[in-house]
């Protein structure tokens, strides 16, 4: 699921920052290994919870870069992620669905399902 409209600058919290990260929008990030995704990705570092099942606690992370179609967080836990989790954004509170696309050692690749 793509962000639609002016959501993918709600996603980064509206204001300046936003405007000045749709600027840079323009010009892809570098990256370690080979970038398989069709949009654009915008840097941030914007703090969020990933809910991996009922009764278990949430795990802290930092969005790293985003995009209409994913994002890649900056996770520190010792556990495979399941396909499908809820990440919880803070600072405008938002919740999307996601799945995992791939994870290595701190570092986890979602796209949105929801």
């Amino acid at each position: 699921m793509k962000f639609t409209g002016g959501s993918l600058k709600n996603f980064l919290g509206g204001g300046k920052c936003a405007a000045a990260a749709e600027d840079r929008a323009a010009t892809p990030i570098r990256i370690r290994r080979a970038d398989k995704r069709e949009a654009m990705r915008i840097e941030t570092l914007r703090a969020a919870d990933v809910f991996l099942g009922e009764g278990r606690s949430p795990v802290a992370c930092l969005v790293r870069d985003v995009s209409e179609t994913g994002l890649r967080l900056l996770i520190e836990t010792p556990h495979k992620l399941p396909e499908q989790l809820r990440l919880v954004l803070n600072h405008p509170r938002q919740e999307r669905t996601c799945r995992v696309m791939w994870q290595l050692e701190g570092e986890v690749g979602l796209m949105f399902i929801e």
